[in-house]
């Protein structure tokens, strides 16, 4: 016997509908927590489209010399991709020596606190995704208790088609920027363990020698930075035993221009410095 499959069109309708409002509330219910690209996570490619002309750029009220203990300060998050016309992130703010979280957030206009108590993020809400060809989202960063850690803000912005079915039109771009405690910081006598830095030749071409001294025993971390203080390289992290020391620095793979190299021990952080000519 011949079978017919018969299906109610008043069915079919009803499933498309249902289709269309689940997709479209997972799409509005706002950005994923996660996603911001820091040391062990993922990234909005998980599920949209990989960077191609999409920017997304950290502006911050941070001043140059640093960040005070248990401040507030503003920063703006902006998404920039020609015929784009929807747009999210993920923030988050971690120790760039250990990944633990530093400071909280305080949510803006179409914006979320989202995360867990240990990494913390904010993402934008479902009803602020529009924009036509670049979006801004701002929010409070409020500084840790005690201004000793380099902070490192990690994001990933979104640029979307908007169509919610195609993600392959879905843009993702990564940015990250370094900002570190206020120069005028009080530290404790007791806490000081560094006593000088010093970089030869300098300026340098392949190698660069940093020379320092510490008065106690513990971990010293040495780091390269460019001059916007983001992280070019961390080329030093060990347990060093108190007295003159001397690390010999590869720096063949760098570009010429003007770097920092920063020496840290406990809450004190040293900077020198320096210039590659090729």
């Amino acid at each position: 016997m011949k079978k017919t499959l018969l299906i109610s069109t008043a069915f079919v309708a009803t499933l498309a509908t249902v289709i269309v409002t689940t997709e479209n509330a997972h799409s509005n219910s706002g950005g994923r927590s996660g996603m911001a690209g820091s040391p062990g996570e993922s990234t909005c490619t998980s599920c949209h489209g990989a960077q191609n002309t999409a920017t997304t750029t950290i502006a911050t009220t941070i001043p140059t010399s640093g960040y005070l203990a248990n401040t507030a300060y503003t920063i703006d998050i902006t998404i920039a991709a020609a015929g784009k016309t929807a747009f999210g992130f993920c923030f988050e703010a971690m120790d760039s020596a250990t990944n633990v979280k530093q400071g909280t957030f305080t949510a803006g206009t179409g914006n979320k606190t989202s995360g867990t108590t240990t990494k913390p993020c904010v993402t934008h809400n479902g009803n602020a995704l529009n924009g036509t060809g670049t979006k801004t989202y701002t929010f409070t960063w409020t500084s840790p208790a005690t201004a000793t850690k380099v902070v490192k803000f990690y994001c990933a912005g979104l640029a979307a088609n908007g169509n919610f079915n195609d993600d392959s039109g879905d843009w993702t771009a990564l940015t990250s920027a370094i900002v570190h405690p206020a120069t005028t910081t009080a530290i404790p006598q007791n806490s000081i363990a560094i006593n000088a830095v010093n970089t030869f030749p300098n300026p340098c071409t392949d190698i660069v020698n940093v020379a320092y001294s510490t008065t106690k025993s513990g971990v010293v971390n040495i780091s390269i930075y460019d001059t916007k203080g983001a992280l070019i390289t961390n080329v030093y992290n060990a347990y060093t035993a108190l007295g003159d020391h001397l690390e010999t620095i590869n720096v063949d793979n760098l570009q010429a221009g003007i770097y920092l190299v920063a020496v840290q021990q406990n809450n004190v952080i040293k900077t020198q410095q320096i210039q590659v000519t090729k």
